[in-house]
């Protein structure tokens, strides 16, 4: 599968030196046939392995010739620097996990990792305009975890799974090339800045946790999974706009206004600071819990919410400091096997200041008998989904709050 070729250095400094434990940059670019060395502490390591006509530098082939003779084998390693400036795409082989210092990539160099490995940097992580960093594992996911700081500048690229560890910084700088494309999970432990794009996969898993803010100035559309823990938050520039065009949203954080495709599902104990826009799915908390939306609710006819009741005293709701527009469907589902509601029970379903339309009521896993015992009552500032525990009951639909009428 390989054709390779070690990679040499010739040092000529006296033996202590020659095999120091830290503190080198690999400087991984385009050689003369004889690699040379650019300093005592500067190793310049070539590529000269190809996989399937790629050029790679396999970090676990790399030996330096001591001028004595014999060699030594020298991975990168935690107080190391890497620099890569190669003219040509080549990919960077680890057979394990690797953890060095700092990786600046810079002069339009185009660098992959693969062979599912890890690749941890204690420091900073720099992709310069023209350059790319691509982390794609063949067999397990890939990626790369940051202790320091992740700056792509304007017209450089990430790709890959990623996470920014508590205290690191994550900065895209402005301009729509630069850009963050995750292909794996995207974990966001500290307060970070993205000015450019960022673009998710299907597979791909936004996670901000840790009280982090993730700040995004361009507009959010994301067809993965994202996860908000309490305490975070998820801000997209309000000239921008977050879409979840599909997978699960789990937010039990704050987000600024939401729009929620086909396909997309919203839950969690979430605060939406802005309108929230479903097409999708909406089911609040975690069975059960509450949605807080600072701004409008706007459900359309192919939206759903989806309303669990546990018991009495506990079931779904949304509260809407704005107008709630009602279309699509209200599906209501009772959890508890265990619970049948009494007669005159209520459960509010929406609050809202103000509120135009209705649903469509439909029904989850309740029997015939206890569905057309539900009717729904609308007024101006909230929406009533009620029981009604006779045979005679009318099931017309008003979606703010559950009641259950006396026989």
């Amino acid at each position: 599968m390989y054709s390779t070729v070690k990679v040499f250095a010739s040092l000529f400094l006296i033996a202590t030196i020659l095999h120091p434990s830290s503190g080198m940059t690999f400087h991984i670019g385009d050689l003369p046939s004889v690699p040379i060395l650019s300093g005592p502490n500067h190793i310049q390591a070539c590529y000269e392995t190809t996989y399937q006509g790629h050029p790679i530098c396999d970090w676990s082939l790399i030996w330096f010739q001591l001028p004595f003779g014999g060699a030594y084998q020298r991975f990168p390693g935690a107080g190391d620097d890497v620099l890569i400036d190669a003219s040509v795409p080549f990919t960077l082989t680890l057979a394990q996990s690797f953890t060095i210092k700092s990786l600046h990539i810079t002069n339009s160099a185009i660098v992959s990792v693969f062979d599912s490995s890890v690749l941890n940097v204690v420091g900073n992580i720099t992709i310069d305009a023209g350059s790319s960093l691509s982390i794609a594992g063949q067999v397990l996911p890939t990626a790369a975890n940051v202790y320091g700081s992740l700056t792509v500048t304007v017209g450089g690229a990430y790709t890959g799974g990623l996470t920014v560890a508590n205290g690191a910084t994550l900065t895209v700088d402005d301009g729509t090339q630069g850009a963050i494309n995750a292909t794996a999970q995207l974990v966001i432990n500290a307060d970070s800045v993205i000015r450019g794009s960022v673009n998710f996969g299907t597979n791909a898993t936004l996670n901000v946790t840790q009280k982090a803010g993730l700040w995004v100035n361009n507009a959010l559309d994301i067809t993965g999974n994202v996860n908000v823990d309490a305490g975070a938050s998820l801000t997209v520039a309000n000239s921008a706009g977050y879409t979840q065009s599909n997978g699960t949203l789990t937010l039990n954080g704050n987000m600024t206004a939401t729009i929620l495709n086909n396909y997309a599902i919203l839950q969690g104990n979430a605060s939406i600071n802005g309108t929230l826009y479903n097409a999708g799915t909406v089911s609040p908390g975690n069975s059960p819990g509450t949605i807080f939306v600072n701004g409008d609710y706007r459900q359309s006819p192919s939206g759903t919410y989806k309303f669990e009741i546990e018991s009495a005293n506990s079931y779904d709701r949304i509260i809407v400091t704005g107008t709630c527009y009602r279309d699509g469907v209200l599906y209501a589902n009772i959890i508890n096997d265990d619970y049948t509601p009494a007669a005159g029970e209520s459960f509010t379903v929406i609050t809202h200041q103000h509120s135009e339309g209705t649903y469509t009521f439909t029904r989850g896993n309740m029997d015939d008998a206890t569905f057309t015992q539900f009717s729904t009552q609308y007024t101006d500032t909230q929406t009533t989904l009620v029981y009604a525990a006779s045979s005679g009951a009318v099931s017309t639909f008003v979606a703010t709050s559950l009641v259950f009428l006396p026989l």
